[in-house]
């Protein structure tokens, strides 16, 4: 068992100070301090944290989320082949698609789906994005992950071979989640690296 380095100021300057024994975790919260989420402090070896904000509840836990869709149809079926058109093999080493899916659960919504769904997408890494409540309470959502290079969990081990494989993630998702639709986006606009 590694034992943990006593957390101590290793370097200070006029306008500077470094401290040193931070783990990645307690790295993040100093940084979040800088950016006003919270207030820290240091007792035996401990960096003890006391958030101004009350945490944002997570989505799966949300009572009030119904989508409201219309029953399916026999003859509907996801429409897969529309992947087979676009050729996402050009991208640049540097790139990789971003997926979202909007209607989590699509027709098959149940509090039940949604928080099974949820929970998994959350572990392949994706992100809810949220929309604010409208006078009439509904709002709109996302899941969101930015790019493969952020797939974790199962979709990572899935893509272990060959992590830009962008065919691999769709059929891997698809066969764990539904959804109403799920959007690849493979054209942006960047900066440019500076030279």
């Amino acid at each position: 068992m590694n034992e943990k380095k006593p957390i101590r100021i290793s370097e200070r300057g006029n306008d500077y100070v470094k401290i040193s024994g931070l783990s990645q975790e307690e790295v993040n919260i100093i940084l979040g301090a800088v950016s006003e989420t919270c207030y820290i402090g240091f007792k035996d070896n401990t960096l003890e944290v006391v958030k101004k904000f009350k945490d944002l509840p997570e989505p799966i836990d949300d009572p009030l989320m119904f989508p409201f869709w219309r029953k399916p149809r026999i003859e509907e079926t996801a429409q897969q082949e529309i992947f087979e058109e676009f050729i996402f093999e050009k991208t640049s080493e540097h790139d990789s698609p971003s997926i979202s899916i909007c209607s989590l659960c699509g027709y098959y919504y149940t509090p039940e789906t949604y928080k099974t769904y949820g929970e998994r997408l959350i572990s392949y890494g994706f992100v809810c994005l949220r929309s604010k409540r409208s006078k009439d309470a509904k709002f709109w959502e996302t899941w969101y992950l930015p790019s493969l290079w952020f797939a974790a969990g199962d979709l990572k081990d899935t893509l272990n071979s060959d992590p830009k494989n962008i065919y691999l993630a769709i059929r891997f998702i698809q066969s764990q989640v539904k959804f109403g639709t799920l959007s690849i986006s493979a054209c942006k606009l960047a900066q440019r690296i500076p030279e």
